[in-house]
């Protein structure tokens, strides 16, 4: 079986090949494909673009392939490109159909319905199956989370609109990529989900497609990660804020925590991962951590490697996720993983991952009274804290197990290259 992927994410490979960073360290699409070498029935080729060229690749039994992507260096170029909110590169589609012709797949797997790759359904007859990551017609709808208007209007009013950057612009975009989102969900027979959200999203866009439920491999320190409960004077929230957007949700961490400083908790510690400072976002984050009084209470760490992140997760007490959407969060997975008493928003897929009251906490999105009052629980009660812990790692554990998750995939792979070969006779007849 020849299963080629699309992914905007270069896999390790690809990035130590051409000694350029990495976007995430061990990220998903690697931990995916480490979890297939025990199956040698397949054969697996990865694209996935580069401004920089290069021929095709074998490294560990896969196949690598690059999407040439044009170079948006040049000012007027980028704030043109910025302000006609593309996210797709020019003739982008008849790139992908290159590598396809090279690799000659048996199917196409594309991760991701945000980018445009899945367009390649309607020009192929090979099956193309879509991995449900985010959801941006349901993400456009919660993008601006409870940013206020005088917010808006600082953004609308910056050198950065000009530039044709900032939320304003960035929101613009997303709009302009879930109408093409739609486009390519109508378009498409295949997908493989993970919740209950974006089951019942396809189950509604697209009634006649066919949904696979398959979980994430995630990657590999967390598997071994191991969280121990923390003394009462230990009072550390832990966040990781990878995308620097509204609906992200620090807003309500930060009043959550407000909260609890009024309550009486002195040595209460937030520390966040992700590129907040110096984002777009960071302007509106940092008039609220000065509004709140908040600035001794926050360790900004930056972008994180996997080996910081397990740090951070095996020393807080408390893992939270306040965002106001998602489908089903890596970064929650992990801290289950790890075993850390873990509180998320009731939104979007998150539901699907947590049980509330025996793996985690779920409260309502937005409501940072309840999410402080649940962290104060779990800081208050370290009988708690252990059972959540507990719970939450044989959970997750069970969720993403990559020899369970290789298996489903290559069952996935079979029903749909046989499907797609029945109704291709069928319809030769």
């Amino acid at each position: 079986m020849r299963v080629l992927w699309l992914t905007y994410t270069p896999p390790l490979p690809v990035t130590h090949k051409l000694g350029i960073p990495n976007m995430v360290s061990e990220g998903w699409v690697d931990s995916l494909r480490l979890a297939f070498q025990d199956h040698s029935e397949l054969k697996l080729g990865i694209a996935s673009p580069s401004e920089i060229d290069y021929s095709p690749f074998n490294e560990d039994g896969t196949e690598f392939h690059n999407i040439p992507s044009p170079s948006q260096k040049g000012s007027l170029q980028a704030v043109y490109r910025r302000w006609s909110h593309k996210t797709e590169f020019p003739n982008g589609i008849n790139r992908c159909l290159a590598a396809v012709k090279k690799f000659e797949p048996d199917i196409i797997h594309v991760h991701g319905s945000e980018n445009f790759y899945g367009l390649i359904a309607k020009e192929i007859s090979i099956p193309v199956v879509i991995s449900i990551q985010g959801i941006l017609t349901v993400y456009e709808l919660f993008y601006f989370g409870c940013l206020p208007l005088k917010e808006k209007l600082i953004d609308v009013f910056s050198p950065k609109f000009i530039k044709g950057a900032g939320l304003i612009h960035k929101y613009l975009a997303m709009r302009k990529s879930a109408r093409r989102e739609r486009q390519i969900i109508k378009d498409c027979k295949y997908f493989i989900g993970r919740t209950d959200f974006d089951k019942n999203f396809l189950s509604i866009t697209n009634p006649t497609s066919h949904y696979y439920h398959c979980n994430e491999v995630l990657r590999p320190s967390f598997y071994s990660a191991e969280w121990t409960p923390k003394s009462m004077d230990s009072s550390i929230v832990y966040c990781i804020s990878s995308i620097p957007v509204p609906y992200k949700g620090l807003d309500c961490l930060l009043k959550a925590c407000s909260a609890l400083k009024q309550a009486g908790f002195p040595n209460l510690q937030m520390r966040i991962s992700g590129q907040i400072q110096g984002s777009d976002i960071w302007g509106v984050i940092k008039r609220k951590v000065q509004e709140l009084n908040l600035t001794k209470e926050i360790t900004w760490l930056g972008k994180s490697s996997a080996e910081t992140i397990v740090s951070e997760l095996k020393n807080a007490n408390v893992f939270v996720l306040p965002s106001y959407i998602e489908n089903s969060p890596n970064s929650l997975g992990e801290a289950m993983l790890a075993g850390v008493p873990s509180i998320a928003s009731y939104v979007g897929g998150v539901p699907s991952m947590i049980v509330h009251g025996k793996d985690g906490l779920l409260f309502p999105s937005g409501d940072y009274y309840s999410l402080a009052g649940m962290i104060a629980t779990i800081l208050k009660d370290p009988a708690l804290a252990r059972t959540l812990s507990n719970t939450a790692k044989i959970s997750a554990r069970k969720r993403h197990d990559p020899k369970t998750i290789a298996q489903t995939m290559m069952s996935i792979y079979s029903n749909i290259i046989e499907d797609a070969s029945i109704k291709r006779k069928n319809n030769s007849i």
